[in-house]
Formats: structure tokens, C-alpha cells, sequence
């Protein structure tokens, strides 16, 4: 036998103050429980815990409700999607992208970043140790950089989906990626080389030098 009963409000003692969030009484074997419930960002109901009193209820529930307020609050469902379903189910598919295009990001994940951990359990420590051990497996750079630019995408969205607080890839440390210096012919150079080439040609190789395209 059980019922449920709205209680408003926030209690200080017997006096009864503005607040945000209420509570809900269930009796259960005829004992009181108190369920302190609020409404996350997206309007939907949130239960902030179940207590003894409807205080601590409430309580609970306007703590809630402030981070809901000022954007600290945090989906409670973050610790139950691993990192791989929520990139697989939830960010790879927001994505509006070629077929092709879309299997590259799709290989990328499963070979390199596609891991068991929870998006509310990354840390910026975990990103930086798996650069570490990319670098030490060899992997250049700049692949570590395009790699990274894919995981901070992931993590941007778990952080507008109110799965992460922040993002984890905002400070790491990558790997220098070193410009190769292009080496341009001198006029000498270049008149030699244009000379080897077929005369039908050479409209073709002077356009694509003064336009710059290589």
C-alpha cells in the first residue's frame, strides 16, 4: 500500500521559504519516504534522491535545480553509456556527412579511439595518456592531431548533452607536428626543366604555376 503526496517549497525549521524543486511522499509499508524531484534543462522530470525528510528532499532537489540554472548539471545517465555507444549511437549518426567520408570516421573510431571507459569517467589525464602511447606506438603527429580534433568532436557534443561538465581533449598536450619546407626551383632550375617537357605542355605548366596549383 502506497501513496504519493507533492510537497512544495523548502523548509528552514517550521518556516516555509521560496526555493526551487519539491518533494514527493510516498507512504510504503506505512513508513514516509521523500523523493526530491526537479526539471532538468529539457523540461523532463528528474528525481534528486529518496530520504527520510522531506527537507533533505527538497534540498536535494534545489541543488539540482541550481546547476540545472547556472549549467553545471550533469545527466545522471552518463555513467551508464560507454564511450563507444555514445560515439557509435549518438554522435557519429549527428553528423551530416559523405558515405565515405562517414566510413573513414567510422574505421577511425574502432581503430584508434573506441574504448570501455564512460564519457563521465574521462579525464583530462586519460586523453593524455592515450597520446603518450599512441606516440609511443609510432603514430605520427599529425595523424595524433587528426585523431584528437575527432575525439575533442565526440566530447564537445557529451558536453552539450549534458553527459560531461567539461571536455577532456580542452588542454591536452600534442606531439609538435613539423612542416616540411617546400623547396622551389630557381629561374635556372626551372627553365631547364621546362625545356625537357613537350611544347603542347607547357601552356598547361605555366598556368598551374602562376595560379599555384601543384
Amino acid at each position: 500500500m502506497s501513496s504519493d503526496v507533492c510537497i512544495p517549497g523548502a523548509y528552514r525549521g517550521s518556516e516555509e521559504v521560496t526555493a526551487v524543486g519539491w518533494a514527493l511522499k510516498r507512504i510504503r509499508s506505512g513508513k514516509p519516504r521523500y523523493t526530491g524531484a526537479y526539471r532538468d534543462d529539457g523540461g523532463r522530470l528528474r528525481s534528486a534522491g529518496t530520504f527520510d525528510s522531506a527537507r533533505e528532499a527538497i534540498d536535494a532537489a534545489r541543488r539540482q535545480e541550481m546547476k540545472v540554472g547556472d549549467g553545471t548539471w550533469i545527466d545522471p545517465a552518463a555513467g551508464r553509456i560507454t564511450f563507444a555507444e555514445y560515439a557509435l549511437e549518438v554522435w557519429l549518426p549527428s553528423r551530416h556527412l559523405e558515405v565515405s567520408t562517414r566510413a573513414g570516421y567510422l574505421s577511425n573510431l574502432r581503430t584508434h579511439l573506441l574504448r570501455t571507459h564512460d564519457p563521465g569517467e574521462e579525464q583530462p589525464s586519460i586523453v593524455q595518456g592515450w597520446v603518450s602511447h599512441a606516440v609511443e606506438l609510432g603514430l605520427s603527429p599529425r595523424s595524433i592531431a587528426k585523431y584528437h580534433t575527432m575525439l575533442h568532436s565526440v566530447f564537445a557534443r557529451a558536453v552539450r548533452d549534458r553527459m560531461l561538465a567539461f571536455n577532456p581533449c580542452a588542454a591536452t598536450e600534442l606531439p609538435k607536428v613539423v612542416l616540411t619546407k617546400t623547396r622551389i626551383l630557381t629561374p635556372a632550375e626551372f627553365e631547364l626543366l621546362l625545356a625537357e617537357i613537350p611544347d603542347r605542355f607547357h601552356v598547361l605548366v605555366l598556368t598551374a604555376i602562376e595560379t599555384g596549383l601543384r
